[in-house]
């Protein structure tokens, strides 16, 4: 069972095509090295932390969030830190806006769908968690109903092809 890319055409583009191209832009836009001067990737980065929310002042809107109209320029800063060489799995952790969820939740789902292709989930990995007992499992309507780990799918496809 796949989880729909339930916010591709909404929140971010579901044409391939043009998804690519903005992915592709925003990413071309970081510059090629930190403030410091260390180059993009980071070295030994094994974590990121990619907004879905900004606060830009010039925005008007201090809470603004969402859409990759707002948070896709942002996020390609953090993508661009991965050095993809080193990366065996990514883990995504996110908020649950529409439904309580005591604690962390695992997907029952198999794989995440996105405009650009399918992602795979790692189910030994996820079979293993829920055996700790310290996770619950969230249905398959609660996944396609949250965004703040869909906004991610598409940047993790782009920089792991």
């Amino acid at each position: 069972m796949s989880r729909t890319a339930t916010h591709a055409g909404s929140w971010y583009s579901s044409s391939e095509k043009k998804l690519n191209r903005e992915l592709d832009d925003w990413l071309a836009q970081v510059p090629e090295a930190t403030d410091d001067s260390e180059p993009y990737p980071i070295q030994g980065a094994r974590a990121i932390i990619a907004p879905v929310r900004i606060l830009w002042p010039m925005l008007f809107h201090p809470n603004r969030h969402a859409g990759y109209s707002y948070s896709g320029p942002t996020a390609a800063f953090a993508y661009k830190c991965v050095n993809q060489l080193f990366i065996k799995r990514v883990f995504i952790l996110g908020p649950s806006h529409h439904e309580y969820l005591p604690g962390c939740a695992l997907s029952i789902l198999k794989k995440y769908q996105t405009p650009l292709g399918d992602l795979t989930l790692d189910l030994e990995v996820i079979k293993a968690l829920k055996k700790t007992g310290h996770f619950t499992e969230m249905t398959k309507c609660v996944d396609e109903d949250e965004h703040s780990i869909e906004m991610h799918l598409p940047y993790i496809y782009k920089i792991f092809e």
